[in-house]
């Protein structure tokens, strides 16, 4: 049935608190909109659910920032098989794991969408206690060696963009620490590393929109954090988004180029002007 709460115009915050015995509080927002409202076009009766998992500010390792982009590629690999049948049907779901933290995303309909959340939620709950995944595991690794490996295949200005982000981003890591870290990874390293990322402390904040009620966005968030096992952390010490204000007109890179024989010995990047503004900002995650 279709929810019959609207939220009005904005999200409401609808819960900071605990929802789970020993789970992170979360910040739940929920924008939900009765069918009844549109008079000219009625909402479809879709629900997405977000959810953004914070540890604390730092700078990790490029070991860190690997281990992370494959715990994503893995579940990504895992996903695709076990939500065969939540696609056919319009579902969708992501996992993003990286180095501060967790993301993710429910798209559907609401009938189902506890059914979708628990698929996610079990893959991911039970990914370190696996014994069947080194076959998928070497094919990810390989991928990733692969693509770290192709700097012929990208233009030169994105090696330099690479670079860039790898020395002004706090989470930044050059293509070149992540090649060398993925020389000696292994499975259990994953594994170890993905069970210490969901027993650190966190930060939870949830978006619902659509044709969710109150009760059904709380019970979904429910669902998603009894997998956290580290508490809360402050909102002052997790990870959040701050801006540089760099005092040029704009920021040069040079990088030298990767590519071997390759006549350029330089490549030049200049990051244009975000606003128009004389000191220029630059939105750097840290």
């Amino acid at each position: 049935a279709a929810s019959t709460e609207s939220s009005g115009a904005f999200p409401q915050l609808i819960a900071k608190q605990s929802v789970v015995a020993n789970s992170p509080a979360v910040e739940l927002w929920w924008k939900g909109q009765s069918r009844s409202e549109s008079v000219n076009w009625p909402p479809a009766p879709t629900v997405d659910l977000r959810l953004y998992i914070h540890t604390a500010s730092r700078r990790p390792t490029p070991d860190e920032v690997l281990l992370s982009e494959l715990i994503s590629d893995l579940i990504a690999d895992l996903l695709s098989e076990e939500l065969a049948d939540f696609a056919l049907a319009d579902y969708g779901a992501s996992v993003d794991v990286n180095a501060l933290g967790i993301s993710m995303q429910f798209t559907g309909y609401a009938s189902s969408m506890g059914s979708l959340i628990e698929s996610v939620v079990e893959v991911l709950g039970h990914l370190a206690e696996q014994g069947n995944l080194l076959p998928r595991f070497r094919r990810v690794v390989a991928a990733k060696r692969r693509n770290l490996a192709a700097v012929e295949r990208r233009m030169p200005v994105e090696l330099g963009a690479e670079a860039l982000m790898a020395a002004v981003v706090s989470t930044g890591v050059h293509r070149s620490e992540l090649a060398a870290a993925s020389k000696d990874v292994t499975l259990t390293k994953l594994q170890n590393y993905l069970e210490t990322v969901l027993k650190r402390r966190t930060r939870v904040r949830a978006l619902a929109v659509g044709d969710v009620n109150k009760d059904q966005a709380r019970q979904w968030s429910q669902r998603v954090l009894a997998i956290l096992q580290g508490g809360s952390l402050p909102s002052d010490k997790a990870a959040h988004t701050q801006v540089l204000n760099i005092h040029q007109d704009s920021l040069l890179l040079r990088y030298p180029n990767p590519v071997q024989q390759s006549g350029d010995s330089a490549v030049v990047v200049k990051v244009s002007a975000l606003v128009p503004a004389p000191r220029q900002q630059l939105a750097l995650l840290v």
